[in-house]
């Protein structure tokens, strides 16, 4: 399976064609300042957990899957899960 497979579900996704700015935080920062906004356009999306799980076993960063950075790391930490390396870019263009 390659990477392009693992993503068909991006289409789909709710926060396609927003401002991807909007998922992310300044470099040392730990607060999304508009969770609550993130998390209304995560909580309806249909593909959520393909989101959550791709966030899950790849280190990315930003707001993924209705969940935060330090919200991931302690779900790997419980599942045992480690996190591939990824250096991605283009996701949404």
């Amino acid at each position: 399976m390659n990477l392009s497979d693992d993503l068909n579900w991006v289409d789909q996704a709710n926060c396609k064609g927003l401002d991807t700015n909007d998922f992310f935080v300044e470099d040392g920062s730990k607060r999304y300042d508009n969770e609550p906004i993130l998390k209304r356009i995560c909580s309806g999306c249909s593909v959520k957990t393909e989101c959550l799980n791709y966030s899950l076993h790849n280190n990315v960063t930003g707001y993924w899957g209705g969940t935060t950075e330090q919200t991931r790391r302690a779900m790997r930490q419980q599942f045992g899960i480690i996190a591939k390396g990824l250096a991605f870019e283009g996701l949404y263009s």
